[in-house]
C-alpha cells in the first residue's frame, strides 16, 4: 500500500553512518525432533542497526513467537514461545533501489514450552531484499533460519519470514 502512495523513485546514497530502526512481523514455524507437527505461528522482531559502510551494517535483533501446540490425548494445549536475542551482520548488494541482503549473526535463541525452557548459543542467517522508498524509509521483505550453534542441523531448528520495514536516522 505503502509503494501505491509514496513516488517509485530512487534514493540511493551513502547510509555510512547511519542508525537504522525497524520491525518485521513474522510468520514463524519449527521443525521438531520424532516426526511431530511443526508449529506454526506469529511474532515480530525489532532491531536497531548501525551502518559501518555503504553495504555493511552490525544489527541488534530481538524476536519473539508464539505456536500453539494442540492437545492430544496425553497432553494439554501448550504455547511455545521463542525468543532470540542476536548480533547480526548484514551485507547489501546496492543494485538501487532494491538492495537484496544477505545476513548472519550470532545469539542466544530461548525456547519455553510450558514450564520446560531450552537457552543456548544460536546462529542466524538470511536473506533479504529492501526497497528505498525515501532517503530515511525501507520497505522489504526478509527471511532467516536459526538453529544451535553447537549442532546447527539438530532438531528444533527455527524459520522466521515477514516483511520488513527500517526507519534510516543520520
Amino acid at each position: 500500500l505503502l509503494l501505491l502512495v509514496v513516488p517509485l523513485t530512487a534514493h540511493a546514497e551513502d547510509r555510512t553512518g547511519t542508525i537504522s530502526m525497524g520491525v518485521t512481523p513474522s510468520y514463524a514455524f519449527i521443525s521438531l525432533e520424532g516426526g511431530q507437527a511443526e508449529p506454526d505461528g506469529g511474532g515480530a522482531a525489532l532491531f536497531l542497526g548501525y551502518a559501518i559502510t555503504e553495504a555493511m551494517e552490525v544489527r541488534l535483533s530481538g524476536l519473539w513467537s508464539g505456536h500453539v501446540i494442540s492437545a492430544t490425548d496425553k497432553s494439554p494445549e501448550l504455547l511455545l514461545q521463542v525468543f532470540n536475542l542476536a548480533v547480526i551482520f548484514s551485507y547489501a548488494f546496492d543494485l538501487a533501489p532494491v538492495r537484496p541482503t544477505l545476513e548472519a549473526g550470532i545469539g542466544l535463541l530461548h525456547q519455553r514450552l510450558g514450564d520446560q525452557a531450552v537457552s543456548s548459543a544460536s546462529l542466524q542467517v538470511g536473506v533479504g531484499a529492501d526497497y528505498s522508498v525515501l532517503p530515511w524509509l525501507e520497505v522489504g521483505a526478509v527471511f532467516h533460519y536459526h538453529a544451535f550453534l553447537q549442532n546447527p542441523n539438530q532438531l528444533p531448528v527455527y524459520f522466521d519470514v515477514g516483511p520488513r520495514i527500517t526507519f534510516r536516522i543520520r
